[in-house]
């Protein structure tokens, strides 16, 4: 793929035939933001899966998976983050994967599989030793940016509201572990399959009596995200757990339009 030393703009690439430019994520680093998205195609068995559905449904399944651009400013309690370095906030199966498995997770809540912290540059370096891809979505209106004609303190007040429902996600979906519920995957893109899920939820929550009250709910790397770009104002009118990574290209029916401002191949010259 041809490199670039910046990123594409949005008539220089056409997603259905996925020609997108690349570059190395040297080149591109200070302009990916807190809230941007990534997205990946995988080579693991989920993520063969995933998009073997979505290009049964869509014709188009480049993307297995989706996670959020945090930083060390939208968690200021944990101190375990480099004010240095981006990080990935996503609901993840990868550490099926031995080299992935190595990475930390940052915060309180250290699953296996589910939602994890971790340092985006590694997280691309894994992708890309596995023969995975890995492309930045830059957003359109990213609701960190101040706004035309916005005060500073307006912004700061703004801004303290966005990172307090940031905490509240953390806090009520940080421990979730990662949906391999080959039903609720179907259900997210066919209608027809929602109403098995609707029965296998009803299972779960009033028959299995050793499930605990306390467990939280399973994600998707898309519904994750979905929820934190909904109640962040990204997106919305969608429900998350309808929603798949192909989604966020804005070429379904699902709801959402196209949020980027661009996309772009990131690469990463390091090996771990």
């Amino acid at each position: 793929m041809e490199q670039s030393s910046s990123y594409a703009n949005l008539e220089e690439y056409d997603v259905w035939n996925w020609n997108i430019k690349s570059c190395f994520i040297d080149d591109v680093i200070s302009e990916i933001k807190p809230l941007d998205l990534i997205l990946f195609s995988g080579n693991s068995l989920i993520s063969k899966t995933i998009k073997i559905i979505e290009k049964g449904k869509y014709g188009i399944g480049n993307i297995s998976h989706v996670g959020v651009v945090v930083d060390h400013t939208l968690f200021p309690d944990l101190k375990e983050m480099s004010e240095y370095k981006l990080y990935i906030w996503e609901s993840t199966s990868s550490k099926c994967n031995p080299e992935e498995s190595m990475l930390e997770t940052i915060g309180s809540f250290k699953n296996v599989f589910g939602v994890q912290i971790r340092d985006l540059e590694k997280v691309i370096m894994c992708y890309n030793n596995s023969e995975g891809k890995v492309f930045w979505g830059k957003l359109k209106n990213n609701p960190l940016k101040r706004k035309h004609g916005e005060t500073e303190n307006d912004h700061q007040n703004r801004l303290n509201v966005i990172i307090s429902k940031i905490q509240d996600i953390y806090q009520n979906y940080g421990s979730s572990s990662y949906n391999f519920s080959c039903i609720n995957l179907g259900a997210s893109i066919y209608p027809w399959m929602r109403p098995l899920r609707n029965i296998k939820s009803y299972i779960n929550k009033k028959i299995i009596k050793y499930r605990s009250r306390k467990k939280k709910k399973d994600l998707f790397c898309s519904e994750f995200v979905a929820i934190v770009y909904k109640e962040l104002g990204v997106i919305s009118d969608v429900e998350p757990k309808n929603i798949t990574p192909i989604d966020f290209l804005g070429i379904t029916e699902n709801g959402i339009s196209f949020i980027f401002k661009n996309i772009v191949e990131v690469e990463t010259k390091k090996q771990l």
